[in-house]
């Protein structure tokens, strides 16, 4: 958050928001600011968007709605404030500067709203966990690596072109902190046969700090962007969130980092995956696709979880938040 009022940094600054190069700042919590670049393109824009949540539906609605030209302003929420208005002699480009101040009666109201949310997803939380308990009798399995089961048929490995040679485009790109963070497409470029495009079922995997992050496809039609790999399973002898659960492994991330010139790169061809039947694999695996709806919940809950906190502190500030039962008379 420092980044957006340091005295020097004041130039870096203006020139992003001169150029064009800075569209949002997203306050996501005192010490953490999220900042939306692009590469300039000609056109200049005449207004940078500025948040204040932690609620990331909050904020991919309201950068929609910038997009599109229909934002409105909402009280110590969002606005779109003129880059002129910017441009002063501190050019400060924290959010909570450029925002008016909530309506106490609207604190408590989004207090409520938050509430509800948290609840809805905490009520949510026991159902998504796998019910799976330590085995009596541990059993030995024959596990296979990636590169055999690429031999044999079970999968092929598809691997994107290491750097982005596409032009823009409408069409939806997959990048490696998409999968990383189990999100949608957040890129887009032009069609072309050079690049692969994603199936459902596929995996998509990405490597994070010589781990590998996977995702199941669950549409087709996605472009696989620079750095990332598909496998993609024969489903009549893998299921692919059993094959995706076990590729997030601490054996497999160890088993399948290769040093090379003193740093450490993952190569999933030398990964493995446990030889089950069909049947057994498919009960795992809808037990990994459970596990990764608990993880986007969790992260879900603890954006809410901050909102609410400092909801509670403004509503209480200003009065307009009261505890259940008799309250004591003034004086």
């Amino acid at each position: 958050a420092a980044a957006a009022a340091r005295r020097p940094g004041r130039r870096i600054r203006a020139q992003l928001l001169r150029k064009g190069a800075l569209r949002a700042v997203v306050a996501l919590s005192a010490a953490h600011h999220l900042w939306l670049l692009r590469r300039p393109a000609g056109d200049t824009p005449q207004s940078v968007l500025m948040v204040s949540s932690a609620d990331p539906g909050t904020i991919v609605m309201t950068w929609q709605r910038f997009c599109e030209g229909t934002a409105r302003e909402e009280p110590g929420v969002s606005r779109a404030v003129p880059v002129i208005d910017l441009l002063d002699e501190e050019v400060d480009l924290t959010p909570g500067r450029h925002l008016s101040a909530l309506a106490p009666d609207h604190a408590a109201e989004r207090f409520t709203q938050a509430r509800d949310r948290l609840a809805a997803v905490a009520g949510e939380l026991h159902d998504l966990l796998p019910d799976l308990r330590p085995a009596r009798d541990p059993r030995e399995l024959t596990v296979v690596p990636v590169a055999e089961l690429a031999r044999t048929g079970q999968l092929a490995i598809h691997q994107a072109p290491a750097r982005r040679d596409f032009g823009p485009g409408e069409q939806a790109v997959i990048t490696a902190e998409d999968v990383i963070e189990g999100r949608a497409a957040s890129d887009r470029g032009t069609q072309d046969e050079r690049w692969i495009t994603v199936r459902s079922g596929d995996i998509v995997v990405a490597v994070a700090g010589g781990r590998f992050a996977v995702r199941v496809a669950a549409t087709d039609g996605d472009m696989l962007g620079p750095g990332l790999t598909v496998l993609r399973v024969d489903p009549r002898q893998l299921d692919p969130h059993f094959v995706a659960g076990v590729l997030r492994s601490s054996a497999n991330a160890q088993t399948s980092v290769v040093q090379t010139g003193g740093t450490g790169r993952a190569d999933i061809r030398r990964a493995r995956v446990p030889q089950l039947p069909l049947a057994e694999q498919r009960r795992y695996g809808g037990a990994f696709a459970r596990m990764e709806k608990l993880e986007s919940a969790v992260h879900a809950a603890a954006a809410s979880g901050a909102e609410l906190a400092q909801l509670l502190a403004d509503g209480v500030l200003a009065g307009t938040l009261k505890l259940p039962g008799r309250q004591p008379e003034p004086g």
